[in-house]
């Protein structure tokens, strides 16, 4: 048997010849009708160099601090006609305004309070002088509609610059709870 394998392989390899021939002469026919020519690639130039210096401008992922506006850091924000950074903040001062709402307001022998629900449902009591908001706000008068605020933003060019705000009763509504607005 191993004779017959033998005899099969050298013909096939004796077959295979015949092809290379062809092979060999497309190859060389193929190399003389060539036609183009690779021009070489021109140097890379250098581009011109360009230096920023960015050290002396604002960081606008950075919110003023009180070094950052030229002030005194020891020195209160409130001397300065800003807020007072240096008390305790009140648990309201966590929340945007945009996301507490007023639910009712009081009026007892120690004036009016104002009754607001903080987004966990939880409602605190609060009247003219309490802080609110993440903006510095402070509570300038509780009336019987709303309360009027005073915020605080930090500006780069004049220190501290305010802006008033408001909470109202929503009367026509009724609130998330199913209860009426007032």
């Amino acid at each position: 048997m191993k004779p017959i394998v033998y005899l099969a392989i050298a013909g096939t390899l004796v077959g295979c010849q015949a092809n290379q021939d062809n092979l060999s002469s497309f190859v060389q026919q193929t190399r003389e009708n060539a036609v183009g020519v690779v021009q070489p690639m021109p140097e890379p130039q250098e581009p011109p160099s360009f230096s920023l210096n960015a050290a002396a401008l604002k960081d606008p992922f950075r919110q003023p601090t009180a070094v950052a506006l030229g002030k005194d850091s020891s020195t209160s924000a409130a001397s300065s006609g800003g807020p007072n950074l240096n008390r305790e903040r009140e648990p309201l001062e966590n929340f945007e305004l945009q996301d507490l709402q007023l639910v009712g307001v009081m009026e007892g022998n120690r004036g009016r309070w104002a009754l607001i629900r903080e987004p966990a449902g939880s409602v605190h009591k609060i009247q003219a002088g309490n802080h609110i908001g993440s903006n510095f706000g402070q509570v300038i008068a509780v009336n019987e509609t709303g309360i009027a605020i005073k915020e605080w933003f930090g500006d780069d060019f004049s220190g501290w610059r305010n802006d008033s705000a408001a909470l109202e009763i929503k009367q026509d509504a009724e609130s998330e709870d199913g209860a009426p607005g007032r």
